[in-house]
């Protein structure tokens, strides 16, 4: 575990190596150029006859002079009433706080409607480690439901965190909050060992969070519980909670533990965040994943397993089933559901053994009672055994399903995974597929960055590894997407921003802000330019400064988060 002043510390997930550079050349512009020429698909494959997405370039939405600025995790959503307002949710690793940006022009402009979501007493939301940290969802009127995760500003980041909702029905300008969970710090555990642990801090980490969509104010908030110690990290069993309110947030019901046993009569030791979506039923899914700990006995050890619980009277009990055998390291699955099919689909990233972290899907028409058997996104060269991570995914209300992750396809530094090393990134890009026919063909993958993200600079991937889903919002018309970005930043300073950009599938009217330009302009730019500085990349090399950051270690947990 490592410790910076005024940032989280952090429990490395997933093995890796970036390779740190900084660059006053600018290595990435030059890579940029490069890598955009091969990065747009120039026709639908298996999908069958629909054409490719115009991709737009690339916005900045979180657009703060401050120079040590750390926008993470931004993650978006969009007005049911109007395709075109956009909502972004942002945390700031630097200061602690989380706001939101809005659009109501699909993207081609940005303010700021709410600088800080937290209360004076609980100021901090951006915690520790890989996973969601603020959680917002619509409602079928337009009111705005925000999950989030607080602290106080002399125990962040490590000490009791509160569940909180923020209730807006004008989009942030003004704001309800409401307390979930309280935290405790006098709490007591014996684990399965015999050992107890004395004062210990509760912490109700990460959010989620789910609106009926029939009921506007049925919510549904989750998060993962466990206690901290002063010695032992993860004291006790991590537990997946959701509570419910049945009157838009403003009282909420006791938590329920969603995974408790299967049907099999199997305990199930730990869950992360439970990760929710409703059927037009008010049958409310659960998914995440298991957690197995270092205190479970030797015998009970094995692959980390991915589980649904489902709930049919609003929330107060729930049965849980495993739905995949999952693998070595699993991230936390994420989900999405079709609103008038009913169709769910799950994504997640995975890996077996010493190979990649690949980006997987299943899908399920009988309610979860059966799943289809996972199929890999990713359609680059799978001999390279490159790196792909933290897959997300939205439902358009026609039926199109969206999924985008992080993906090293491009990287010129990159090197495999071995059974001795981590894999070793540095630049990676966004890309994205949709399927039109409820998941059973995909669409030739789409790089949707107009430019590689230099990982080696922010803390998303370099240093403190505060990585979570990409953000994606679909409508009938588009994909927004967005996600952590250094381009902005001065690489010494590790600034990091939230970028946007607009996926167009239908014949819909391009947007623009300050001369954006389209992505068949960006594509024409690095044809132009390429021959010129195709070979600048590695040269440039011979300015850069500083070392390479360690690799990073996995910790106690077999599988991240």
């Amino acid at each position: 575990m490592l410790r910076a002043s005024g940032l989280p510390s952090v429990e490395w997930g997933e093995n890796f190596v970036v390779r740190g550079f900084r660059t006053r050349a600018r290595v990435v512009g030059a890579l940029t150029v490069c890598v955009s020429i091969g990065g747009f698909a120039s026709g639908a494959g298996a999908a069958g006859t629909k054409p490719a997405p115009v991709i737009e370039a690339a916005r900045q939405v979180t657009t703060d002079a401050n120079p040590t600025r750390l926008f993470d995790v931004p993650t978006v959503v969009v007005d049911p009433r109007d395709p075109r307002t956009v909502v972004v949710a942002v945390g700031d690793a630097r200061n602690g706080g989380c706001e939101l940006r809005v659009s109501r022009d699909a993207g081609a402009s940005w303010v700021t409607t709410a600088k800080n979501l937290m209360p004076a007493n609980l100021p901090y939301c951006v915690h520790r480690n890989t996973g969601s940290y603020i959680a917002p969802a619509f409602a079928s009127d337009g009111t705005l439901y925000v999950a989030l995760s607080g602290t106080p500003a002399n125990d962040h980041p490590n000490g009791p965190m509160t569940a909180i909702v923020s209730r807006t029905t004008d989009l942030g300008v003004t704001n309800e909050l409401s307390t979930v969970a309280t935290a405790r710090t006098d709490l007591t555990f014996t684990s399965i060992t015999g050992t107890t642990e004395t004062n210990l801090i509760g912490q109700h980490r990460y959010a989620s969070i789910a609106v009926d969509p029939h009921n506007p104010l049925r919510v549904y908030r989750g998060w993962r519980y466990g206690l901290r110690g002063t010695v032992v990290e993860n004291a006790a069993p991590r537990i997946p909670y959701v509570a419910t309110s049945l009157d838009g947030g403003k009282t909420w019901s006791e938590p329920v533990n969603t995974v408790t046993t299967i049907p099999s009569g199997e305990k199930i030791f730990a869950g992360d965040v439970p990760v929710m979506v409703v059927g037009n039923d008010g049958t409310v899914y659960s998914f995440t994943k298991e957690i197995q700990d270092v205190a479970i006995p030797a015998a009970q050890r094995g692959k980390i397993r991915l589980l649904m619980s489902t709930s049919t009277d609003g929330g107060k009990t729930w049965a849980a089933t495993v739905i995949n055998p999952g693998a070595t390291s699993v991230t936390n699955p994420f989900a999405a559901i079709d609103p008038k099919t009913g169709e769910m689909y799950v994504t997640w990233d995975q890996r077996e053994g010493n190979g990649p972290q690949q980006v997987l899907l299943m899908s399920s028409v009988d309610h979860g009672k059966t799943w289809t058997t996972p199929v890999s996104l990713p359609d680059d060269t799978a001999a390279k055994n490159i790196e792909h991570y933290n897959p997300g995914i939205s439902v358009a209300p026609n039926g199109r399903v969206d999924v985008a992750w992080f993906d090293f396809r491009n990287d010129p530094y990159f090197v495999a995974r071995t059974a001795t090393a981590a894999p070793v990134v540095r630049y990676a890009d966004i890309y994205m597929t949709s399927s039109f026919d409820g998941g059973k063909t995909w669409a030739p993958n789409q790089r949707v960055t107009d430019r590689a993200i230099d990982t080696s600079v922010g803390v998303t991937f370099s240093n403190y590894g505060l990585r979570g889903t990409v953000g994606i919002a679909s409508t009938d018309a588009s994909a927004y997407v967005v996600w952590p970005d250094s381009r902005a930043g001065h690489p010494d300073l590790e600034a990091e921003d939230a970028y946007f950009t607009r996926v167009r599938f239908a014949d819909d009217a391009p947007t623009t802000a300050g001369g954006g330009t389209s992505s068949l302009e960006w594509v024409a730019l690095g044809a132009a330019i390429a021959a010129i500085v195709g070979g600048l990349a590695l040269g440039a090399g011979t300015r850069m400064v500083g070392t390479a950051s360690p690799s990073r270690t996995e910790g106690a947990q077999p599988a991240r988060g």
